[in-house]
């Protein structure tokens, strides 16, 4: 009738059968902690967690009791190793012993995704004496790549407090290869690396890490091969896991650390439900998540979805790095690829409160961010240091996207489509929150060697503050160069067929000063196509430092010939020519709605137009211009065509003041063409006193005679003083297709 304690220590399966089948003894069993079993039979006991692991079969799990287990484990074969918990207290801990060793150190696989090699329930710490792969809380080696490891599932461990990584891939001498590896419901904190896999594994195929944390690891959260080298790894999936704090190590040395980083890497990934939480603190991490890919040769990457990603918190520049020392980081980075049309954003949210929220980075197509929404960037500006210029520099003041060429062959200069994302404070329905968001971009707009961020398709928009020149570099044909309201200090060229729209004409719209006052402010070499297509500038007030000739307001001046040019809603002063049309062969081109006042000329088509078909000027003020108000051909070259010219609706006051020969209000010289001239009123003369050289309106055909193509007056009023002719036809030898109605020339001074 006593109790017996049967020390069960080293049976087979067939006298734990018995032991346990004995009613005599089995109330009274005391089990050692490691259990073996095979398939639903035990098949031994034992007292440490190595023999229990030798014992096994391929197939076999072996059961660790709670507690804690000083000890250094290899694994060599397919077994189930399942501890009774990951927690501190009431699971299985278990702490290194030897220097520079893994707690556990797999070299075994699985066989398929049925048979699987599976480390779960414990909690690994203490590994000490190494880093990376050496002190690691679980470290998986692959020899070869024709040793391939994989089927390999790790779920709910905790790996903490190790000198190296918390689980860690490696490739052992050589390269090696992973495929279908699972980290699931496990935490890896207060590690230098949460999870490494090694730039000595080639490809890992099929991993997946879901419902995991990572947090508070010096170094890095997760990282992939990190030298970035060329690696055929595919199929990863992130998901529902949060990553928090890592990398912050970095900040005091001149290492670029953060919580997720995979490089050398164009294979699929898809990461949902994920959130990053930077540092509360300066000291932060470089960045939250970095993707890149191969920099030598850019490659096109894998499908890749970002889907509820979310980043938070600060992340900083290390502080003893070379460039932009201590200043702004990257919530998210994603670089050197040449092709990103596989990429996509879903519900994604970039809120850090130090640093850039997303660097895209030589990339060879368009990054489309979906609807992802942004944060307000820091007002925090570095002052340490000079600006950066390089790629992975950061900036010294923060921006919710930054954009540039890459590393090695990934010079793209990268475009990013945000026309769906949202920015906190903003109403991006309208230019003025286009403009606000604009601001708080580091794009094209900023430096010819980055790509455009679009806001809107077509659309490219020039905040106060920016370059018109480099948004029209950044614009393809067809677009609309927005320009904010504010002065701008350039000389403009518009080499293509784009609109060029301003905030408005008057002191408080956009305003454009000629960095060189010797120089036009506007220059156009574009053309339109065709009258659905023009080129056209509008809304913008144009203010000259001097009226020498080649200080035009616009100056319309192409390589040979342009076409459907359009100027409206300009106001032009104190330029030589508000505008000039220069050189080449030119067709239907307006100037509507517009002051040109103040200037040496209003208008002037220069003898080096060999030909003009097709103006028309509408609804325009043009007054105390010096000379001409309106001039063609001044030079009178008989060969030159210009017709079809039309003046309408618009007013002409106190123009042609210089007193110089051949400059007159209106003046069509060696001009033989058809005009249409409608609803004008000139009033001509300087106060009282006229100018004795200038007519008011004049038609001449220089110096031979020839007949006058198809010339209508309607409702056209001359007045004032004019030094000669108020309306004067000379040297035609056939006016028969001159036509009046409604002219007055009554309230006219005119000598002749």
């Amino acid at each position: 009738g006593s109790a017996v304690t049967v020390d069960t220590t080293g049976m087979n399966s067939v006298q734990l059968a018995a032991v346990a089948g004995n009613s005599t003894t089995s109330g009274a069993v005391s089990y050692p902690p490691v259990q073996v079993v095979s398939g639903t039979t035990i098949t031994g006991y034992f007292t440490t967690i190595q023999a229990g692991i030798d014992f096994a079969t391929a197939g076999d799990t072996v059961n660790v009791a709670a507690g804690s287990y000083s000890a250094n484990l290899s694994i060599t074969k397919r077994i189930i190793l399942d501890g009774a918990g990951s927690g501190a207290t009431g699971g299985t801990v278990i702490t290194s012993v030897t220097t520079a060793s893994p707690v556990i150190n797999v070299t075994g696989s699985g066989d398929t995704s049925a048979n699987r090699l599976v480390i779960k329930d414990l909690r690994l710490t203490g590994g000490f004496g190494g880093t990376g792969n050496n002190g690691a809380g679980i470290l998986f080696t692959a020899a070869t790549p024709t040793e391939s490891r994989g089927f390999i599932t790790v779920d709910n461990v905790t790996a903490t407090g190790n000198s190296g990584a918390g689980i860690a891939f490696n490739g052992g001498s050589s390269a090696s290869a992973f495929n279908d590896v699972k980290v699931l419901n496990s935490t890896l904190s207060s590690n230098p690396i949460g999870m490494r896999i090694a730039t000595a594994v080639i490809s890992m195929t099929d991993l997946l890490v879901d419902g995991c944390t990572v947090s508070s690891n010096a170094d890095f959260g997760l990282v992939v091969n990190p030298d970035g080298v060329t690696c055929a790894s595919t199929g990863f999936v992130i998901s529902n896991s949060t990553f928090t704090e890592n990398g912050t190590a970095g900040y005091a040395t001149a290492s670029r650390e953060g919580d997720i980083s995979i490089g050398g890497f164009n294979g699929t990934l898809a990461m949902t439900n994920v959130t990053v939480n930077g540092s509360a603190t300066a000291t932060a991490a470089d960045f939250g998540i970095s993707i890149g890919g191969f920099s030598t040769t850019p490659r096109a990457a894998g499908s890749m979805s970002f889907t509820n990603v979310s980043v938070t918190g600060n992340y900083s520049r290390p502080s003893l790095i070379a460039a932009n020392t201590g200043g702004h980081g990257r919530a998210f980075s994603f670089k050197n690829y040449s092709d990103v049309s596989t990429v996509s954003f879903l519900g994604c949210s970039f809120t850090n409160t130090y640093g850039n929220s997303v660097e895209a980075l030589g990339l060879g197509t368009a990054l489309n961010l979906g609807n992802t929404s942004f944060g307000v960037p820091s007002s925090v500006v570095n002052s340490a240091g000079t600006n950066p210029s390089g790629v992975n520099d950061g900036t010294r003041s923060a921006y919710s996207i930054v954009t540039g060429p890459g590393n090695g062959g990934a010079t793209y200069p990268t475009a990013v489509n945000a026309s769906a994302a949202t920015f906190s404070g903003i109403d991006t329905s309208a230019n003025a929150g286009r403009y606000s968001v604009q601001a708080r971009l580091f794009d094209a707009i900023d430096s010819t060697s980055r790509g455009l961020v679009t806001l809107l398709a077509s659309n490219v928009y020039v905040p106060a503050g920016g370059v018109i020149g480099n948004g029209i570099a950044a614009a393809t044909a067809g677009n609309t160069v927005n320009v904010d309201a504010g002065t701008f200090t350039e000389n403009v060229t518009v080499d293509k067929r784009i609109a060029l729209v301003g905030a408005g004409k008057s002191s408080s719209g956009t305003i454009v000063l000629a960095a060189d006052t010797a120089l036009p402010a506007i220059k156009i070499t574009g053309s339109g196509t065709d009258s659905s297509n023009k080129l056209t500038v509008s809304n913008v007030r144009l203010v000259g430092g001097s009226q020498t000739s080649g200080s035009d307001g616009i100056d319309i001046e192409p390589a040979s010939s342009s076409a459907f040019i359009a100027v409206d809603n300009v106001d032009v002063s104190n330029h030589g020519q508000a505008v000039h049309y220069r050189i080449g062969s030119i067709s239907n081109v307006s100037v509507t709605n517009s002051n040109l006042s103040g200037n040496g000329f209003g208008v002037r088509v220069a003898s080096l137009v060999t030909s003009m078909d097709g103006m028309t000027i509408d609804s325009c003020t043009m007054n105390n211009n010096n000379s001409s108000a309106i001039t063609t051909n001044p030079s009178g070259t008989l060969t030159n065509v210009n017709t079809n010219f039309v003046v309408k609706n618009s007013t002409f006051v106190n123009n042609s003041t210089a007193g110089v020969a051949n400059q007159h209000d209106l003046s069509f010289f060696g001009f033989h063409g058809n005009a249409a001239l409608s609803n004008i009123t000139v009033t001509s003369g300087n106060g009282s006193a006229a100018n004795s050289n200038s007519y008011g309106i004049v038609f001449t055909n220089s110096s031979a005679f020839a007949a006058l193509g198809t010339v209508s007056l309607s409702n056209v009023t001359v007045q004032g003083y004019v030094g000669k002719g108020a309306l004067t036809f000379q040297k035609y030898s056939d006016l028969s297709g001159v036509s009046m109605s409604n002219v007055s020339l009554q309230n006219c001074v005119a000598p002749w």
